[in-house]
């Protein structure tokens, strides 16, 4: 009996506290679906939002190319002195960052932003 493969998905759902907008990602990141993340953080990116925060506690999984697409989103926000901070981190998405060693830059806390 053959398996149907399924695609991943992403979801997103955004949201403000104070001068931060919130994205609640749930589902999986991965190269099938990674643009649905990158347009999200373009959008915020080139209206400067002052704080990009990404709540991935619901999230399921992260793949190369989601590493790829939250370095991107980092950068773009760095560029303009934005401040990127990805919060509630599950331990196994946890795991993939180490594996690539970002944690210096992907699970840095920023307490500032919170202010």
């Amino acid at each position: 009996m053959k398996r149907e493969a399924r695609a991943a998905m992403v979801r997103i759902a955004l949201g403000t506290q104070g001068q931060a907008c919130i994205l609640r990602l749930s589902g999986s990141i991965d190269a099938g679906n990674s643009a649905t993340l990158r347009d999200a953080l373009f959008r915020l990116t080139e209206a400067r939002t002052p704080s990009i925060v990404l709540d991935m506690s619901r999230l399921d999984s992260l793949d190369s190319a989601g590493i790829a697409t939250l370095l991107e989103g980092l950068a773009r926000t760095w560029y303009y002195g934005g401040d990127f901070q990805l919060e509630e981190v599950p331990r196994r998405i946890r795991s993939v960052i180490e594996i690539f060693q970002l944690q210096s830059l992907l699970l840095a806390e920023h307490p500032e932003a919170r202010q």
